[in-house]
């Protein structure tokens, strides 16, 4: 499967409070602008010392300086202002950046230069950016610590937060990706209705524990559609429950700087996958569900027959052994698999010797999913499983047999269909069921 966006649009040619036709993120048409044209010199920004407004009537107001909006200061920005950023320049917000816009009354942050990209915005929790039909766009020319045109930071070791409050929000033509989701740095439970188009890269960058509330909206339209999910110190799913919801475009699990392993636990917090949900891995990608102890990870994958999940190879000739597979270290009575289809899996996993070969030897873990511990029957159910060059499913533990065939459908497996488990007592027999 190949998921690829159709080009770059063009920056800073939109006038203040244009929508550019998407209807302000997915209102469902162009909404006419009520703003007066933006004329004059307007006015400089150098620094900002305490609460301030940037109205309509000043602008545009040209962000000439790296901005800091400090620790309780609040910069409101009023319906119809125009914020113009020169080359590589950027606000960072340590307190509150506020911008009501209305359907008609859009604000606009733009470039100042449109042959030159901007910077960022860049908010760090307990800092908050709230936006309400505003454009952002042509920046994106980022440093070394960022990645999005518009950038979201925090404490990795706290739940995650609120930190951005976006409704009929459009970001547009970043030279990097739209926005990016780091360390405990989210979307606020409000957010809604956000487009993110023509990014050079994708229109998201996240990490797995910052799923939750990602917006619905528009994600195409960039160079590629898909949200990356980025697995960076602190971001495994381990803090609190995560949600990811079908927004449209595919979940790439790996990105530029980071391994392609999703993990959920150890703590007994639970993954859960919307109907419709596509995970994509990277070359050597796993979804890990870790255990420690007595408790571990919990993952809820329930599609429906129209709406299965799937979880596949990134690739855009996916082939078999693409990606490692998943990893069910620790089986929660809750966790589910059902109407998901896990396709292109089975390549090198590096474990060995917790099932029994048809032979009777011991060999390598490498399946489309393993079990190592002992599953219920209900585990997996009504799934399609294909396309491995080693096993589908592999009962790696000690222990009885687990019928997980009649409830599934195999396609294209090399191998075993499903594994002989070892025995608890004694080795492996010389021939075991291999169907």
């Amino acid at each position: 499967m190949c998921w690829v966006g159709v080009g770059i649009v063009a920056v800073g040619c939109v006038a203040c409070g244009d929508d550019g036709g998407s209807g302000g993120g997915g209102a469902g048409g162009t909404v006419k602008n009520s703003c007066e044209p933006v004329s004059g010199d307007g006015t400089r920004h150098e620094s900002i010392a305490g609460d301030e407004t940037w109205s309509a009537a000043d602008s545009p107001h040209i962000v000439g300086a790296d901005l800091l909006v400090p620790a309780g200061v609040t910069l409101t920005i009023e319906p119809c202002a125009e914020i113009r950023l020169e080359a590589e320049r950027k606000i960072l917000v340590e307190g509150n950046l506020v911008g009501a816009g209305k359907a008609d009354e859009r604000i606009l942050f733009t470039a100042a230069d449109s042959s030159a990209p901007w910077g960022y915005l860049e908010v760090t929790d307990p800092g908050r950016m709230a936006f309400a039909y505003t454009t952002i766009e042509g920046g994106g020319a980022i440093g070394a610590t960022a990645f999005g045109m518009v950038d979201a930071r925090g404490d990795q070791l706290l739940p995650a937060a609120p930190v951005l409050d976006f409704d009929h929000v459009t970001v547009r033509g970043s030279s990097a990706f739209g926005i990016s989701l780091r360390e405990n740095a989210g979307f606020s439970e409000t957010s809604s209705d956000l487009t993110i188009t023509g990014s050079a890269k994708a229109p998201l960058r996240i990490l797995p524990r910052l799923a939750t509330n990602v917006p619905d909206g528009d994600y195409t339209g960039n160079t590629a559609d898909e949200i990356v999910v980025e697995n960076e110190v602190g971001g495994n799913i381990d803090l609190e429950d995560v949600t990811f919801h079908d927004r449209g475009v595919p979940y790439q699990i790996g990105g530029e700087t980071t391994l392609a392993e999703l993990v959920v636990g150890p703590s007994p917090v639970t993954m859960t996958l919307m109907p419709g949900v596509v995970f994509a891995f990277n070359p050597n990608g796993r979804l890990t569900v870790d255990v420690s102890g007595q408790t571990g990870g919990i993952v809820v994958a329930e599609g429906t027959a129209d709406k299965p999940i799937v979880f596949t190879s990134a690739s855009a000739a996916p082939a078999g052994g693409d990606w490692i597979g998943i990893w069910v270290e620790h089986v929660d009575a809750a966790t589910r698999f059902s109407n998901v289809e896990i396709r292109y899996a089975g390549g090198p996993s590096g474990a060995s010797s917790f099932h029994c070969e048809p032979d009777g030897s011991f060999s390598d873990e490498d399946a489309l999913i393993t079990f190592f511990e002992k599953p219920d029957a209900s585990v997996l159910t009504s799934s399609l499983l294909s396309d491995s060059p080693k096993r589908g499913v592999n009962l790696a533990y000690y222990g009885d047999t687990v019928d997980l065939l009649s409830s599934n459908t195999f396609e294209n497996i090399a191998g075993c269909k499903l594994t002989t488990p070892r025995p608890e007592v004694g080795i492996c027999p010389s021939s075991s069921p291999c169907p």
